[in-house]
């Protein structure tokens, strides 16, 4: 892998800066997520599909972490983190962080993390972290159910973004109803994060609604390619 590809797709990458409704979001409900579970650090990281690694691509609670570890790749399987990722489950336990650039604070001895893999579809999007420092801090089975819901959510606000961006790469004189589904979508987001940031604790239930949703729509489509097959009219 280049440096360049590297460079280029970190600039791509949500949560990297900028003052986007998405980016704001993500880390919005990145912060609330490290929050409900008692940790003092939380990390985003994304898939990049290149590669197939994981990256940090933005870390909330220190802003010395964030700058060390953006951009650091994690394999696939590797760690608590890499084995959320492989095997799209959470996962608790002590961090195993060896292979990446820490700060003196994370490097003095994390004691427990919990790692959430974000999932759209049959797809990987990254997964998301928190870490505890509290000596003797465990994460059991309750964090790891609330995070769960942390994660579902951030997949939505993630997908949503990928979608949004596609929508707007489309810029012919015909994308009017694109642009109009564009605008539906932004509303979606911004609907999203003011439920996440006034009631996170709705988060179970916005989590099934999308579930549901996405159901909804993937009978449908699969009655319409039945009713009208490939070739006929």
């Amino acid at each position: 892998m280049s440096d360049e590809h590297g460079a280029r797709w970190l600039s791509q990458a949500i949560g990297l800066g900028g003052a986007g409704l998405e980016v704001q979001a993500s880390r919005r409900l990145l912060t609330l997520a490290v929050g409900a579970v008692n940790a003092e650090e939380g990390s985003l990281l994304l898939w990049d599909e290149q590669i197939e690694e994981l990256r940090f691509v933005a870390t909330v609670g220190n802003d010395e972490s964030e700058a060390v570890l953006k951009g650091q790749r994690v394999p696939l399987g590797k760690g608590i983190t890499g084995l959320a990722a492989a095997t799209r489950a959470v996962q608790v336990g002590a961090p195993t962080y060896a292979d990446i650039q820490q700060t003196e604070r994370l490097a003095g001895g994390p004691e427990a993390v919990v790692a959430a893999p974000l999932i759209a579809g049959d797809r990987l999007l990254g997964v998301m972290t928190a870490v505890s420092f509290r000596p003797g801090q465990r994460f059991g089975r309750e964090e790891a159910s609330a995070y769960g819901e942390f994660a579902a959510v951030m997949s939505v606000v993630l997908e949503q973004a990928r979608r949004l961006d596609a929508v707007a790469s489309l810029r012919s004189e015909t994308d009017a109803a694109a642009t109009g589904s564009a605008a539906v979508e932004r509303e979606i987001v911004a609907r999203l994060s003011r439920i996440i940031g006034d009631h996170p604790n709705v988060l179970g239930a916005v989590a099934q609604l999308f579930e549901a949703i996405e159901a909804l729509v993937q009978g449908q489509s699969m009655r319409h390619r039945r009713a009208h097959p490939r070739g006929r009219p």
